[in-house]
């Protein structure tokens, strides 16, 4: 390993970019590897929690509260992609635990418009 390789490889582990990218990386691929079609779609749906400060980091993120709003969900221009999700794991015969949650949290936004 050259001085240049070894220079360049202290500076990536002193990045956090680098290591924050790395984790990203990561839960992508756990997502892909735990998540079926339908389950990843709903579950790409799901808000984004918005830190404005540095106490919302320490704080509990209330992620059952603000799904159970339906104008947190995060369309984007997915809704049809999403409702078709919806509609494929409500009709799903054997439903998983993950399934019954996703469920769950996109019941109040589908139920009510009768998908």
């Amino acid at each position: 390993m050259t001085v240049l390789n070894k220079g360049m490889k202290n500076i990536e582990e002193r990045l956090d970019i680098f290591n924050i990218m790395k984790k990203f990386r990561e839960i992508d691929k756990l997502k892909a590897l735990l998540l079926e079609d339908d389950q990843l779609i709903l579950f790409n749906g799901l808000p984004k929690p918005e830190v404005k400060s540095e106490d919302d980091l320490l704080t509990v993120y209330n992620v059952t509260k603000v799904l159970k709003d339906s104008k947190f969900v995060d369309w984007e221009g997915k809704q049809e992609q999403i409702e078709a999700s919806y509609k494929k794991l409500k009709e799903k015969p054997k439903k998983s635990k993950v399934d019954s949650k996703l469920l769950a949290i996109y019941k109040s936004t589908f139920d009510t418009k009768h998908v």
